[in-house]
């Protein structure tokens, strides 16, 4: 795959696409707008990650968690 780049003054967007590069000319500020982007794009990685860490951490704990259903439920049936 070949990376397509703009440059623009003090920085460098790196592209796949040139229909990115039509969107961001009709940006005022595209250095607010690039880190914007960025910033949301991290947040999503953190996020990705922490639900990834939650899904591994809710199947640990699954036999635990049924194990513990199981008892109560006989507890309760049992009154």
């Amino acid at each position: 795959m070949i990376m397509k780049f703009i440059a623009d003054k003090n920085m460098i967007l790196f592209s796949n696409e040139f229909t990115f590069t039509n969107h961001i000319e009709d940006v005022p500020n595209k250095s607010q707008f690039i880190a914007v982007a960025l910033k949301e794009k991290i947040e999503m990685i953190k996020k990705k990650e922490l639900d990834n860490l939650l899904i591994e951490g809710y199947k640990a704990t699954r036999n635990e968690d049924n194990k513990i259903n199981d008892d109560w439920e006989r507890v309760t049936f049992d009154q």
